[in-house]
């Protein structure tokens, strides 16, 4: 068919398809603002997912030293679910002379290692923390050379507990008992409420 063909229509014809045409790219608008609203709703969703749900729930931050044996004791304001999460820190475990750095040749020098006990009390058998009988455990003993490589490695380490108002959690930095003196640095956790 050729397009002369059509001059012979009526006007009414060429009225239609200009009102089809209309209908047709109002319809089209509403499909263009439905897509760009569902993309824009899914950029949303990924920059809500790539923060922490958590980061604005801390209900404290607990300092825990490297030189201490008896540790820090967290206690429950109220019943509930709560999340110890590693924030940062950890620990050299060499006393290392002033400019000496960590060698390479043995093994990393720095801890991020914190264990949890019920109560208040830590829990030992022998020379080492008694693991049968720990609550949890965050960060890893000698995993980096550097505090900046062992704080990386251990990053976003959490654990969750149902705890009763009251109720005590004892954390305390992973080392031998007679070998507390010469550690350095500290490692810092925050805890979180997770209401039901």
């Amino acid at each position: 068919m050729r397009l002369d063909e059509y001059s012979d229509l009526p006007a009414e014809n060429a009225t239609l398809n200009n009102a089809q045409l209309v209908r047709f790219l109002h319809s089209a608008r509403h499909v263009l603002v439905a897509i760009f609203l569902f993309f824009l709703g899914m950029l949303l969703i990924i920059q809500l997912s790539r923060s922490s749900p958590l980061e604005s729930a801390v209900i404290a931050r607990l300092t825990i030293p490297s030189q201490s044996t008896t540790g820090v004791t967290f206690q429950a304001p109220v019943n509930g679910f709560y999340i110890f999460e590693y924030a940062a820190g950890g620990f050299l475990v060499y006393n290392l002379e002033n400019g000496e750095q960590c060698d390479r040749t043995s093994f990393e020098c720095y801890s991020t290692a914190v264990v949890a006990f019920r109560g208040n009390t830590v829990l030992r058998r022998g020379q080492d923390i008694s693991a049968n009988r720990e609550l949890f455990h965050l960060g890893a003993v000698n995993v980096g050379w550097t505090l900046e490589e062992a704080e990386e490695t251990t990053v976003g380490q959490r654990q969750g507990v149902n705890l009763r108002a009251g109720q005590q959690i004892t954390f305390v930095a992973a080392d031998w008992p007679d070998a507390y003196d010469d550690n350095t640095g500290d490692i810092l956790l925050n805890v979180y409420f997770v209401p039901k």
